[in-house]
């Protein structure tokens, strides 16, 4: 296979390594032949970017509790438990006071529907909700019946909000969410993806606006970007260590693992 790309690049399966428009100062990285992470500082982010040469068994989800929604454990701890993981983060959020709780209208994990109880598929996903299809690949979900998301096969849910990029459009008031976008500093934690092989990751622990991370997002070429609960709940992951850790239990994460030595 060949490409155009001005860079050197991984072709195997799907789609070569991005070939991104910014890059920063590695501060940690990994390669083989199914994975290849770089994590890089560019101004207070670490922006780590995500090769993955089989989507749908390397990128996963794994929730704080198998037997209920309850946020038990955190982020490391739960990332430290999967087997061959390389990178991960915190992802959905939970309700803080009152048992910690995963929040949203719908939870499915490893194509198991957790939330609704009832399984109804005429239930209405309402609360912005990011899907993970069979194939890796994310979509977003917002006022549609739960057999939408069912129909669509997707494999694994995260609640929070808002969608910050759909479709490579950066979204200017997603969920009623134009002033929290352009105002409030917090820790943040988001998703982006550029194609069915490459994703990306944005983190930081130095309070920042929505709105920065987003503009990040666009001139990285992100095709999605979905906002992942941030705060103290902020964790970046990264080989048994963490890069940026959180002092709270979270509900689930987001992890990328490698097929090497399986």
């Amino acid at each position: 296979n060949k490409t155009t790309a001005t860079c050197k690049v991984i072709i195997t399966a799907g789609k070569p390594i991005y070939n991104y428009p910014i890059s920063g100062k590695v501060v940690k990285s990994y390669k083989d032949d199914t994975i290849n992470v770089s994590i890089e500082k560019i101004g207070d982010y670490y922006i780590s970017k995500i090769w993955v040469k089989n989507p749908s068994t390397q990128v996963g989800k794994k929730q704080s509790n198998e037997k209920d929604l309850i946020s038990t454990r955190k982020a490391y701890q739960i990332l430290d438990s999967i087997p061959n993981a390389i990178i991960g983060c915190n992802a959905s959020t939970f309700a803080m006071g009152s048992g910690n709780r995963a929040l949203g209208d719908v939870v499915i994990t490893n194509g198991k529907i957790r939330r609704p109880e009832s399984q109804d598929l005429n239930t209405n996903v309402g609360k912005p909700t990011l899907g993970m299809l069979q194939n890796g690949s994310f979509k977003y979900y917002e006022n549609c019946p739960l057999s939408n998301l069912v129909n669509d096969g997707v494999k694994n849910t995260f609640y929070f909000r808002p969608i910050l990029i759909l479709d490579g459009v950066k979204q200017v008031n997603p969920n009623g969410m134009q002033d929290r976008i352009k105002s409030g500093n917090a820790h943040r934690c988001c998703i982006g993806q550029m194609d069915e092989n490459n994703y990306v990751l944005f983190t930081t622990r130095n309070k920042d606006k929505m709105l920065n991370t987003q503009k990040l997002g666009m001139k990285l070429g992100c095709k999605l970007m979905f906002n992942f609960d941030g705060g103290g709940s902020t964790v970046l992951w990264f080989r048994g260590k963490q890069i940026k850790s959180s002092g709270r239990p979270c509900p689930d994460v987001l992890y990328f693992t490698t097929e090497k030595g399986k």
